[in-house]
């Protein structure tokens, strides 16, 4: 489990870590892959799956949706824990595609840093990390859908 944001408190990790680990001191779990861990959750805990796939294929084979839609779900679960400063652990089957493209795209529109940076920041903490092309595109295109939407608000 690898911390990557710190105020709140915002961690990266594995289905198996959430499924067989004792957690940090957290308020949300989110699950951002086909399989859900909330039997491992403590009750204390509030827990939001989103059944988000890593492409086609694994949608055709086990469920969940890869599209857009479904990723900008998962991105606004995890700004609304950022937002509320609710400490969060994100994970997906093995915290290295969906969780990290989607926290990336979070981390970048609350801090106002570029998706690359927010990356390479994830990616120094967490070595594993490693968004297919998929979920990088869905990434790029979250964060400049809502940016374009802040500076075209600004500027009216």
């Amino acid at each position: 489990m690898h911390q990557v944001h710190d105020d709140p408190n915002i961690w990266i990790t594995d289905i198996d870590t959430v499924q067989t680990e004792e957690l940090p001191d957290v308020e949300r779990v989110i699950s951002t892959c086909q399989d859900t861990a909330e039997a491992n959750v403590p009750d204390d805990v509030r827990y939001r799956h989103v059944s988000l796939a890593d492409d086609l294929q694994s949608q055709a084979n086990w469920g969940g949706s890869c599209s857009y839609d479904q990723f900008g779900e998962a991105v606004l679960t995890i700004r609304t824990c950022i937002v509320f400063s609710w400490p969060t652990v994100i994970h997906c089957h093995h915290g290295a595609n969906r969780s990290v493209a989607t926290t990336a795209a979070a981390l970048a529109v609350h801090t106002g840093y570029s998706l690359a940076e927010a990356l390479t920041h994830i990616c120094s903490v967490r070595p594993q990390a490693d968004p297919d092309p998929l979920m990088l595109n869905h990434a790029s295109r979250y964060v400049s859908a809502q940016t374009d939407g802040m500076v075209e608000a600004v500027t009216r």
